[in-house]
């Protein structure tokens, strides 16, 4: 499979609990020491950048960590910072970048801000090889669009709640639309590598759900979210306006990092999956309960294993990105000028 996406599946550990219910009290006077955010906002000039703020703290990190209700709130709290160091004070569209579509975003947008995304709070810091981890703010058309290039794996050793964190705090930024892309393994034949496929459904096979644990504040939607059309239905006839040469297919998420034997990609083949990955369905689920419209975009970066006698290796995920990057840069800005009409 190839889009190098997982985590072990680890309960939130009672020290963490611990330290996340401290943080839940303690954000807004965090948000307050990172210098006003919301006062310094309000220009939605980006101009010149205001300073970093103080390093997150470990009460923050354990807080997006253990997930409840102190997971909202740092994600909010990340969404002030991310005002206040960008002077925009909403986004309205947000784009995930998986492995192998860094270079596809290049040159979307003007008056990039880039941020390192492990000083927003909450955020961790990717240990993937094509994974910047930077926040990136754009215009389009007038319009804010944040671009997050990399992303955090539960294969890393982060909890569900860490891995969505970064679309929690997107939403929280105001945007309405999200559009997750990888880079997966081809498990339906006709696939070629470099081809983009769109997302029509998933398979979660991680063990692992945002929702899991403790309840959402009851501010916050029900933990028990309808999936039954998670890829919005007008967002991929939008996307096949862009390129009607589209294909749909669906996406198996599983935890990684190794890739899949033969036996497994059978099995998944049997299951109804046309593609397979590391990554997505988390924070697939995370967007969906908090009301945002998902679109997804999947790179076939190589054939599952037994679909061709070759091995697989990151590096050769990582090629295929680099090789399909004019073509997917044109997709993306075709992809994000529609949807933000719709916005």
């Amino acid at each position: 499979m190839a889009e190098i996406d997982r985590l072990k599946v680890l309960d939130p550990l009672k020290v963490l609990a611990g330290a996340a219910l401290g943080a839940a009290v303690g954000i807004a006077a965090g948000a307050a020491a990172r210098g006003g955010a919301e006062g310094s906002a309000g220009t939605g000039q980006a101009g010149a950048t205001p300073p970093p703020a103080p390093a997150p703290s470990a009460q923050e990190r354990a807080a997006a960590a253990a997930g409840g209700a102190a997971a909202y709130a740092i994600a909010q709290s990340a969404a002030t910072e991310l005002a206040r160091r960008t002077c925009r004070p909403r986004h309205d569209l947000a784009v995930v970048l998986g492995s192998g579509w860094q270079e596809a975003v290049a040159g979307l947008g003007e008056d990039p801000v880039d941020l390192p995304a492990d000083e927003l709070p909450g955020f961790a810091r990717t240990t993937v090889a094509g994974h910047t981890g930077v926040v990136r703010s754009v215009t389009v058309d007038g319009r804010n669009v944040l671009l997050l290039l990399g992303r955090a794996h539960l294969y890393e050793g982060h909890t569900p709640s860490v891995v969505a964190h970064p679309v929690r705090t997107a939403i929280a930024a105001g945007v309405g639309t999200v559009v997750l892309t990888n880079a997966a393994g081809g498990i339906r034949r006709d696939y070629a590598v470099g081809q983009p496929v769109l997302i029509a459904d998933h398979l979660n096979l991680t063990g692992a759900s945002p929702l899991a644990g403790a309840p959402p504040p009851a501010d916050m939607p029900s933990r028990f979210v309808d999936l039954s059309s998670a890829w919005d239905p007008k967002l991929r006839a939008l996307a096949r306006e862009a390129e009607p040469s589209l294909a749909e297919g669906v996406y198996a998420g599983l935890l990684g990092p190794q890739y899949e034997t033969p036996a497994e990609i059978a099995l998944l083949r049997t299951l109804g999956a046309d593609l397979v990955g590391m990554s997505t369905v988390i924070e697939a689920i995370a967007a969906r309960h908090l009301g945002a419209a998902l679109l997804g975009i999947a790179l076939v970066t190589n054939a599952a294993a037994g679909v061709l006698e070759a091995p697989l290796d990151h590096a050769e995920v990582l090629a295929a990105g680099k090789a399909a990057a004019p073509a997917l840069a044109r997709l993306l800005a075709a992809v994000v000028e529609r949807a933000l009409a719709t916005v």
